[in-house]
């Protein structure tokens, strides 16, 4: 009964809080709607059939404490809000589309620098790993650090732009380009990397109206949540053999797998709720970029490391790996900085975010700032899993995101004077 009435509790708060959006956002693709709806989805999948097949269910303590944290988060999206007009509509229907023909060249070109780092840093590793260590641990370390690897998330906000651009214009050559940039990010086998990838840009063509939701579509992304799950382990799985990658017994094995990466968030926070060494009472872990860029300036030696290895059970499935050392955003911030901080995180978050939504939602917004609010939604859309934050790629394609477009702007309006005053002479 406790399950039953935790998701009916978490399902009310959502719809309630939903509707009050609608009212005066015109919209539930909010900083609110993409926190909450997947954690009640999911959590509501645990409780009613998930236990059903062994998985353990999320207590009602949990999921209380999940929602008084999307009420404080409200509280500081409401402190934006009430300085608007209360029917403010963030679906900017009538973007000026025009935008698209002006900033392409900037994108093509961070496409093709980001492609080309990654496809230099892949044939240098390759010198030194062999073809069947791509599924290991050590391969995908080395591929996501160096300079190059900074240099190839250049290619993140270039892959939102290019992907709305290509549902607005239809050239066929920006396919290949989209599809390069996704296999080479597939490479590393991180799937929130291509996830919010693919959030992203569609919460950017949202946004800009080139798309709209319904049940259909949210069914279909989905599936295609799935099989970018699937085909990310399936890249390494294949360095064995594509028969190896596509047999029954991986197949079985990612099909499992998939469920307790879904679900391993929500379980994982309700489990280390009942064990007396949480919450760890640490900052470091929350605030590991800022801390980390200066022991790097610094020279030391050590970084502060934000993975959690103390791993808990999420079934009572034994026949595979169902543990999971992920306990959603709101459960990582709970392990850290324990319950009274971890509101006024959530909080703070909200003010942030609704920010950065009040700035999209204006017609002479910039698409730097929609690109940047889609990315915020893409990690949020994933707090029902884990806590992004605190990860520099968080940081750097915000940083991305924005300085590129002000300096080719900025590029641009330089040469345009130039060109004026020598035609004036």
């Amino acid at each position: 009964m406790e399950y039953i009435a935790g998701s009916f509790i978490i399902l009310i708060f959502c719809i309630t809080i939903s509707c009050w959006e609608y009212s005066r956002l015109g919209t539930v693709i909010s900083p609110f709607g993409v926190l909450a709806w997947p954690y009640a989805v999911v959590v509501c999948m645990i409780n009613i059939i998930g236990r059903h097949f062994g998985f353990f269910g999320v207590s009602l303590k949990s999921i209380l404490f999940v929602v008084l944290c999307m009420v404080f988060f409200c509280l500081g999206g409401m402190a934006v809000r009430m300085r608007g007009s209360n029917r403010k509509n963030l679906t900017v229907k009538k973007e000026r589309l025009e935008v698209f023909d002006r900033f392409r060249p900037l994108y093509i070109i961070l496409a093709l620098v980001a492609i080309a780092a990654a496809v230099l840093h892949f044939v240098n590793l390759m010198n030194r790993f062999e073809l069947y260590q791509l599924m290991t641990k050590q391969f995908r370390d080395e591929y996501g650090s160096g300079a190059l690897s900074h240099i190839m998330l250049f290619g993140r906000p270039a892959f939102v732009f290019l992907f709305a651009d290509y549902i607005h214009k239809k050239r066929w050559w920006i396919i290949p380009i989209l599809v390069a940039i996704v296999g080479l990010i597939l490479i590393r086998q991180v799937k929130y990397h291509i996830i919010v990838l693919i959030l992203a840009s569609l919460y950017y063509s949202y946004y800009n109206g080139l798309i709209r939701f319904n049940f259909k579509k949210l069914l279909f992304y989905s599936v295609l949540a799935y099989l970018i799950f699937d085909i990310s382990y399936s890249v390494g799985f294949s360095a064995l053999g594509i028969s190896h990658a596509l047999s029954s017994e991986v197949q079985s094995f990612l099909f499992n797998h998939f469920f307790t990466y879904l679900f391993g968030g929500p379980i994982g926070f309700s489990e280390i709720l009942k064990s007396s060494a949480y919450p760890l009472y640490t900052y470091k872990e929350v605030f590991a970029v800022p801390i980390n860029i200066v022991r790097f300036l610094h020279r030391e030696p050590s970084m502060v490391d934000i993975v959690i290895h103390n791993w808990v059970v999420v079934s009572n499935i034994y026949k595979y790996f169902h543990s999971s050392n992920v306990f959603t955003m709101f459960g990582t911030l709970y392990a850290y900085i324990g319950p009274y901080m971890t509101l006024i995180y959530c909080f703070f978050t909200g003010l942030f975010s609704y920010m950065i939504a009040s700035l999209a939602a204006k017609e002479t917004s910039s698409p730097a700032v929609r690109m940047l609010y889609s990315f915020i939604l893409g990690f949020l859309t994933l707090s029902f899993f884990g806590f992004y934050f605190n990860m520099l790629p968080f940081v750097e394609i915000c940083l991305y995101t924005v300085i590129f477009p002000f300096l080719f702007s900025f590029i641009m309006e330089f040469f345009e004077v130039i060109g004026r005053e020598y035609r004036a002479t």
